[in-house]
């Protein structure tokens, strides 16, 4: 069967590019993940959606065009074509995807209106397994808590609390606690509710950076591109600061004490960089593979299309949009989609509650 790669990820256009072999990781209804070296490209339908580790085929397939495809195979790239059994997969004209730059951030009120109406949406719509409820609505299921929920619960706030104390600029101190990253590995299947929480968090983490602090440092490390490689530091001039919302452009910690100092997006001092280096660190002892790539593509700022739009939605206090963009995102994986609202949804809510913080006499 010949199939051909419409749009894909980053990830996905490294892994194809950059080896020969690979093997057949695992197979479900849509899609299909090729495995090597601990990374992954996920294959699939347009259903799937754009991400970073994904490889869209162009068309509306059936599920027959996995007949006869099993986990273990063997897989061989080469000529800008993976073949494996009685498949051959062309990537040699697929675009590129990358996630679209962050709208600009609404201001105090415009974000709290949002973050209300999220509230709103996972009281009625948010599943009861997994962790959005626990991360959107903290005490909404006291009492009717699962095991998982009672493990969850103070971990998340852990994670909420030291994401307040990193962006609370006035409170920082050098002794600042390590991120918290237990959340690794909690919960089943190959991605883990808390790894997808982790997720929502990074992703977040790169919108308020990428806005929020460049609109305070006059020079400001930020990835031009959208792509980051270690050591690669993009410098934008910026002027100015948004009145109507002072605490965001303080989100992401302090500048170097010399305001021309480049910096690495490795550098601790900047929540975002903290949180990926501990998860990093952590990841190969304490969740699976595939999650660890999911973690990583994060790190650099890159997660499912649905989550940025999500994100994107209500840092601009688009609420006639954020109905689409929860919906879109809930349909990612049984919860995975939840979970990484959660995610994103405590980070920007541990940010206001910062902003509301600094700003009180």
């Amino acid at each position: 069967m010949r199939l051909r790669v419409a749009r894909m990820g980053g990830h996905a256009a490294r892994f194809l590019t950059s080896r020969n072999t690979a093997r057949i990781a695992a197979v479900f209804e849509r899609s299909l993940y090729f495995e090597a070296d601990g990374a992954f490209c996920c294959v699939g339908t347009g259903g799937i959606g754009n991400g970073p580790i994904n490889a869209v085929i162009e068309g509306a397939q059936t599920p027959s065009w996995l007949r006869g495809t099993q986990v273990g195979q063997h897989v061989e790239i080469s000529g800008a074509c993976a073949r494996w059994p009685g498949h051959r997969l062309e990537f040699a004209q697929a675009q590129l995807w990358r996630p679209e730059p962050w709208p600009e951030i609404a201001n105090a009120s415009g974000l709290q209106s949002a973050l209300a109406c999220v509230d709103t949406i996972a009281a009625r719509a948010a599943p009861p397994e997994g962790l959005s409820r626990c991360a959107i609505l903290p005490t909404s299921n006291d009492g009717a808590a699962s095991p998982l929920d009672h493990l969850a619960v103070p971990r998340i706030k852990a994670l909420s609390d030291w994401i307040f104390a990193r962006v609370d600029v006035e409170h920082q101190s050098d002794n600042s606690p390590a991120p918290p990253v237990d959340l690794l590995g909690l919960g089943p299947g190959l991605t883990p509710s808390g790894d997808d929480v982790l997720c929502g968090v990074l992703i977040a983490l790169d919108a308020i950076r990428s806005l929020g602090a460049a609109a305070q440092l006059e020079r400001f490390p930020v990835d031009l591109n959208r792509q980051r490689t270690p050591g690669a530091v993009g410098w934008v001039k910026v002027t100015g600061r948004d009145p109507t919302f002072p605490g965001i452009p303080w989100m992401l910690g302090r500048a170097s004490s010399r305001s021309d100092a480049p910096q690495s997006t490795l550098d601790p001092t900047y929540a975002e960089s903290a949180l990926a280096a501990a998860i990093q660190a952590a990841a190969p002892t304490a969740t699976s593979p595939l999650s660890a790539a999911f973690l990583k593509a994060a790190a650099e700022g890159q997660g499912s299309e649905a989550l940025h739009r999500f994100i994107a939605a209500a840092i601009a206090a688009d609420l006639a949009a954020l109905p689409e963009m929860i919906a879109a995102l809930g349909r990612i994986g049984h919860t995975s989609g939840w979970d990484a609202m959660g995610g994103a949804v405590l980070t920007l809510k541990a940010a206001a509650n910062a902003d509301r913080a600094r700003q009180s006499p």
